[in-house]
């Protein structure tokens, strides 16, 4: 199965606040056709707890595995 990140975007090499550990623009990822997370936009600050809520299968662990 092939994986396809589209839009992504590094903390570092993008102009952010200096606060912001991961800034994602646009993220689009695609296990071979099947569009998994559409357009997907945040700004995650550095140094703060972040949760992700949300029902099963809702891309929760597919978003977090996109960031490594």
């Amino acid at each position: 199965m092939d994986t396809t990140y589209t839009n992504v975007v590094d903390a570092s090499t993008s102009q952010i606040a200096s606060d912001t550990k991961f800034h994602v623009a646009g993220l689009d990822l695609y296990y071979d056709k099947f569009h998994a997370l559409k357009d997907i936009n945040i700004d995650i600050p550095e140094k703060q707890i972040t949760a992700f809520i949300g029902p099963s299968g809702c891309g929760k662990s597919t978003f977090l595995k996109s960031l490594n």
